[in-house]
C-alpha cells in the first residue's frame, strides 16, 4: 500500500509553484533527490511520446498517471485547522463548505484517507485557558466521529488508518500545534496522549520558556539580545518534553521551531521526527521554512517532511508582495477593531475565527512529480510503528 502525504494550504491565484533541486525524500529507506524524481517524470513523458502523444494530450496522460497513483494511495494530511470551526461555528463536516475547505464531500473527492486535525490554541486570545481550549478542540473531533460513525472513525496508529481505509471511512487523528498547550506540565502532555493526540509541534509562532520559535527568532540574527531565547534551543525541561514524547510514542513535530531548536531536537530525539507543514527556505526565505541542510537532516533521522504549499511559503514574489501590502493590512485591521469596539464586540476573537487552511483537493499538476515506488511503502505514516517502538508504557 502506498501512502502519500500532504499538507495543503491555499494557493494564491497565479502563484508560481517550483521545487528546489536539492530537496530529498525517503522511499523504502533510500534517499531520493528531486533530480531523480524529475528523471522519473521525464522517463514517463518519453514513454507517452513514443506512443505518439504530444502537447496537451501528453500533459493529460501524465496527469492521468499521477491521478491513478493518487486514487490508489492512502492520502494522509497532517495539518487541518478545522477544529476551530467545529467549536466556534458549531460546524458539521457533513454540511456544505460555506467558505471553508474541509468536509466529508471534499475529503472523498480528494481521496483523503487520514486527516490529522490540528489542535491549535491562539496564544494571546486564550492566555490562561490553554488547556481548556485544547480540550474543547479535542472534544470537537470526537463529537464529529460520534455523530458520523459511517463516515469517520478515530485513529491512533497506522493500523487504525488501515482499518479505517478498509471500512471506507476517514481516519481522524489529532496533533497539537504549539507546546504552550501543555502549560509546562508533563502530566498534561501524557493526558493529551491518552486522549488520542499523536503529535505535538514543539512551538507555534510564539516562543516558550523551554523552546524557541522561528516566529520570534530571526535565523539571520539568532543571538539578538533584544529577543528572549533559550541557550541551546531547548532548556532541560524542553529536552524532557522531547524524551517524554519519545517514550509515549507521540511524534515530535519540528514545524515552526527556530533553527537552533530544530538541530537540538534532532540531536536528542530517540525516534524519527516530522515536520507537519513546512516548506523549503531556498525556495522562499521565510524563517519558518527549512534549509536544504535541515531537509537532509530529517531524511537521515528517518523522519518525514509534509510540504506546506501555501504561496507565502513557496513563492518569494508572493512573500515580498505581502510585505509591501502589510501597512494597508494593518490599517484595515485597526479599522475593523475600532468598528468592533464601537459595536461592543470582541474584535480579536472574531478576527481569529476560524483559520480555514486545508483544501483537500490538490491541483492535478502537483501530483505529476510523485514517484511510484517499486515496492510498497508506508510513507509517511510508516514512522508510526517506529515511534511506537519507543513506547515504554
Amino acid at each position: 500500500m502506498l501512502f502519500v502525504g500532504l499538507t495543503p494550504l491555499p494557493l494564491a491565484f497565479g502563484a508560481d509553484v517550483t521545487v528546489v533541486e536539492e530537496i530529498v525524500c525517503k522511499v523504502n529507506g533510500d534517499i531520493i533527490t528531486r533530480g531523480e524524481l524529475e528523471k522519473d517524470r521525464r522517463d514517463l513523458e518519453n514513454e507517452f511520446r513514443q506512443q505518439g502523444l504530444t502537447g496537451r494530450a501528453l500533459q493529460d496522460a501524465v496527469s492521468a498517471k499521477a491521478r491513478e497513483i493518487q486514487n490508489s494511495a492512502i492520502i494522509v494530511d497532517t495539518h487541518a485547522d478545522t477544529p476551530q470551526r467545529l467549536v466556534d461555528e458549531n460546524y458539521d463536516l457533513a454540511s456544505p463548505l460555506n467558505g471553508g475547505q474541509v468536509n466529508f464531500d471534499a475529503a472523498k473527492q480528494g481521496n483523503l484517507g487520514a486527516e490529522f486535525f490540528s489542535i491549535w490554541v491562539e496564544p494571546d486570545l486564550y492566555k490562561g485557558d490553554y488547556a481548556k481550549r485544547t480540550l474543547e478542540l479535542i472534544d470537537s473531533v470526537y463529537q464529529q466521529a460520534a455523530k458520523h460513525p459511517n463516515k469517520m472513525q478515530m485513529a491512533f496508529s497506522s493500523a487504525d488508518i488501515l482499518a479505517a481505509h478498509r471500512n471506507h471511512k476517514l481516519a481522524a487523528l489529532m496533533g497539537i500545534e504549539g507546546g504552550h498547550s501543555i502549560e509546562d506540565s508533563l502530566p498534561l502532555l501524557r493526558d493529551y496522549y491518552r486522549l488520542g493526540v499523536r503529535y505535538m509541534t514543539l512551538t507555534w509562532s510564539n516562543s516558550l520558556d523551554w523552546a524557541d520559535s522561528s516566529g520570534v527568532i530571526d535565523p539571520k540574527n539568532p543571538d539578538d539580545p533584544k529577543v528572549p531565547h533559550t541557550k541551546e534551543g531547548l532548556t532541560e525541561f524542553g529536552k524532557d518534553v522531547v524524551y517524554e514524547m519519545n517514550r509515549l510514542g507521540m511524534m515530535v513535530d519540528i514545524s515552526h521551531v527556530a533553527d537552533e531548536t530544530f538541530y537540538r531536537t534532532l540531536v536528542i530525539t530517540r525516534a524519527p521526527v516530522i515536520a507537519s507543514h513546512s516548506a523549503a527556505r531556498a525556495l522562499c526565505d521565510a524563517p519558518r521554512n527549512m534549509t536544504d541542510d535541515m531537509l537532509r537532516a530529517v531524511a537521515i533521522n528517518g523522519g518525514v517532511v509534509q510540504v506546506n504549499f501555501y504561496s507565502g511559503f513557496i513563492s518569494q514574489a508572493y512573500r515580498d508582495a505581502s510585505k509591501a501590502q502589510q501597512p494597508e493590512v494593518d490599517k484595515a485591521v485597526q479599522k475593523f477593531k475600532d468598528k468592533a469596539k464601537a459595536e461592543g464586540k470582541d474584535s480579536e476573537k472574531e478576527r481569529n475565527q476560524p483559520a480555514r487552511q486545508a483544501p483537500v483537493q490538490p491541483k492535478p499538476d502537483q501530483w505529476d512529480g510523485i514517484r511510484e515506488p517499486d515496492q510498497p511503502t508506508e510513507q509517511p505514516v510508516r514512522i508510526f510503528p517506529e515511534i511506537d517502538a519507543f513506547e515504554l508504557g
